[in-house]
């Protein structure tokens, strides 16, 4: 490299003692150990993600901010971590005041888009002018243009310029591109991002984008925008406040944000009234953290959400597959048969199909782990019976234990494969989880000939059922 050695190390060493090295960017988990060690903040996945890619894998970028967060420092509206002053100041500002107020209007539009183009700017800056604003910011060495596709020179100019702006040219700038953007899960998000006040339409958009983002397989985009649409509810409409945190919940849990969407069914909790309307939020927080391993504490959730659920017969149903749930996990064979009966009962009463579906998968993985072949069981392998996902639905990973348990190896690692390429594309972290471990357990079982979960007789049981 042509640029001299730091603290005046080529001076202090001989040449051919000297050997630059260059680090290139780390890792979110090297950036989550660093953090952690360095300022004790233990980050989620995806909060690791986030910081990383801000910081451009910078780690004196990545502990800076963590250290913000942690001080309780808040980003603008739409940015999630927030940029410390200081680096505002270092990086930004004197690159930024060299440039025209237009340039800086320009700068401003591409940093309020996720994905900048040199056509989408094109829509709400004169062609002219454009030309004259990218060429100045790009002297400035603040973007880079590469074909049609505008790119900061580094993640933190784009957040920084975004958080300098005021408000009201903030409003402006997303106001400006929701005009003239066709996408609908983009025109929700800038719409999210043009106001502070609530706004009925514009919360129905936004929800409209995020289930859009959900059905796609991203559900850290659908979180994100529904947390627009938390932010512009009425706080007098109680009932939609709670039905969007709970969605909140749900798509951070997806995405494994189990941290925040626990955070966000407790705030779900707190604005419901004691009885039925506090129910699906203890139970969302049972499920929660069932996903986490806290059995103990997932099933007082559950047990306090079943006492105030009153005549809700599905949500009960839910409440006690949740239970049967828990009982597998904790070993508890007896209790799990009782609430999977229970659900069964309660979802056949309550005729919804779906529900009456994920019930069965549970009542059939307790009849697989109590070695007993039953009608239900035999449905759930039926594979052609359903057309749903089938990671979250559960109905796969049965099949791939009862497989593994009648010694069928080979197909049961064929099925698990089959399972982890449909959460990656889902996006579906607590389904990733649920499959992997099976994985390793059918390969170590068929590097040993034989099934380290089930005893020769039960394993000849199951082969001669389903072999």
């Amino acid at each position: 490299t042509e640029e001299p050695a730091p603290l005046g190390l080529a001076d202090a060493l001989p040449m051919e003692r000297l050997r630059l090295v260059d680090v290139g960017p780390l890792n979110p988990r090297e950036i989550a150990v660093i953090v952690r060690e360095r300022s004790g903040l233990s980050l989620s996945k995806p909060e690791a993600g986030r910081l990383a890619e801000l910081a451009g894998g910078n780690p004196f970028y990545a502990l800076e901010i963590a250290r913000a967060r942690a001080r309780g420092d808040e980003g603008v509206t739409g940015q999630r971590l927030p940029i410390p002053k200081s680096l505002r100041e270092d990086l930004v500002r004197s690159r930024v005041g060299s440039v025209s107020s237009k340039t800086g209007d320009l700068l401003l539009l591409a940093a309020s888009m996720p994905r900048p183009t040199v056509d989408a700017l094109r829509k709400v800056i004169p062609n002219a002018a454009l030309d004259v604003s990218l060429q100045q910011a790009i002297d400035a060495g603040l973007i880079e243009v590469l074909g049609l596709d505008l790119r900061f020179a580094h993640p933190l100019y784009r957040s920084a310029i975004y958080a300098d702006a005021s408000r009201r040219r903030r409003h402006q700038a997303h106001r400006r591109l929701a005009e003239v953007t066709a996408d609908p899960e983009e025109r929700g998000r800038q719409l999210a991002l043009s106001t502070d006040a609530p706004d009925h339409d514009v919360v129905e958009e936004v929800e409209r984008a995020a289930r859009l983002a959900r059905e796609r397989g991203a559900p850290d985009v659908a979180a994100e925008l529904l947390e627009h649409a938390v932010r512009l509810t009425p706080p007098d409409d109680l009932d939609s406040l709670r039905r969007r945190l709970l969605l909140v919940a749900q798509d951070r849990l997806s995405a494994g944000d189990a941290d925040g969407a626990e955070a966000r069914a407790r705030e779900a909790l707190r604005v419901s009234d004691p009885g039925e309307e506090q129910a699906e939020p203890l139970r969302r927080i049972g499920g929660i953290e069932f996903a986490r391993g806290a059995l103990v504490e997932a099933r007082a959730s559950l047990d306090e959400a079943l006492a105030q659920v009153g005549g809700n017969v599905r949500l009960a149903a839910e409440i006690h597959r949740e239970l049967a749930r828990v009982a597998i996990r904790a070993g508890e064979l007896g209790a799990a048969e009782r609430n999977a009966e229970a659900a069964l009962h309660l979802a056949t009463e309550s005729g919804d199909p779906v529900l009456l579906r994920a019930v069965s998968v549970t009542a059939a993985e307790v009849d697989l782990l109590m070695a007993r072949p039953t009608l239900s069981l035999e449905t759930i392998l039926d594979a052609a019976e359903w057309n749903g996902p089938k990671a979250s639905d559960g109905s796969e990973l049965v099949a791939a234990q009862a497989e593994i348990f009648a010694g069928q190896l080979d197909r049961a690692e064929d099925r698990l494969r089959r399972l982890l390429a449909e959460t990656d594309e889902q996006g579906d972290e607590p389904a990733r989880l649920s499959v992997t471990p099976g994985w390793p357990s059918s390969r170590s079982d068929r590097d040993r000939g034989s099934s380290r979960r089930s005893s020769p007789g039960r394993r000849a049981s199951w082969r001669s059922t389903w072999g």
